[in-house]
């Protein structure tokens, strides 16, 4: 599987932002797939078993099948997006947004639910950045957005507990 591109970034909306492409690095080409269902900018691509799913610029969740190239629509997120977002043990989890800061979101693909997590500490989490650390399975989300002070760290989530504790710090602070 992969690497992919999933939609374009430019206001307005144009054709560019609901294409999809993947990328072969054997022949150095890309193949334009099946476009997403709607235009998107500022959203997120997870992969849980072999299907992709799409999330932020709003509430709208899609799922990709790469095998079939099609798609289909999974559940909104309870909150909008944009998000950082994190897969574990196939769950994806997204945190933050631009309204309600200091969310954090677990989607069940079996059951297609999402379920309210522990909030953030610090409150927005601008940043559409994140990791897993497969050795202890937490996600780290880092930076907040501009709306708060500027600091130089990360926060790491731990899904089995539910719970959140500072990470290392950075060189430098950052917004």
């Amino acid at each position: 599987m992969g690497p992919y591109v999933f939609g374009g970034n430019g206001l307005p909306l144009d054709d560019l932002a609901s294409v999809v492409g993947r990328y072969d690095p054997v022949t150095g080409a890309w193949t334009r797939l099946s476009d997403m269902p709607v235009g998107r900018i500022g959203h997120r691509a997870e992969v849980i078993d072999v299907r992709i799913y799409i999330v932020g610029d709003g509430q709208r969740v899609d799922r990709y099948d790469p095998v079939a190239d099609a798609w289909s629509r999974a559940k909104g997120t309870p909150t909008a997006g944009p998000f950082a977002t994190a897969v574990v043990d196939d769950r994806l989890y997204t945190f933050g947004g631009p309204f309600e800061w200091d969310h954090a979101q677990e989607y069940d693909p079996g059951s297609d639910r999402w379920s309210e997590r522990s909030p953030t500490p610090i409150g927005p989490l601008g940043a559409p950045s994140s990791s897993l650390t497969e050795s202890t399975q937490s996600a780290a989300a880092a930076s907040p957005g501009p709306r708060t002070n500027s600091f130089a760290g990360q926060l790491i989530y731990d899904p089995a507990r539910d719970t959140w504790q500072a990470g290392p710090s950075t060189d430098s602070p950052h917004d």
